[in-house]
């Protein structure tokens, strides 16, 4: 497992950017497809991060 990104969910890193490349691309889709980002909000930072960083590989 790698790094916990959402505490509130216990969402890490690899789950995210799976989701990403899956097509969740935006933070509203991140919070249908994991359930982050859908508690304090604390991550919301660390998430736009990880969406830039894989659609900039995507490219």
């Amino acid at each position: 497992m790698s790094k916990i990104i959402c505490i509130c969910s216990q969402i890490d890193e690899d789950t995210l950017r799976q989701a990403i490349q899956a097509g969740a691309d935006t933070l509203e889709a991140i919070q249908e497809e994991t359930t982050a980002n859908t508690g304090c909000l604390g991550c919301t930072r660390r998430i736009l991060a990880l969406i830039e960083d894989e659609t900039n590989k995507a490219k």
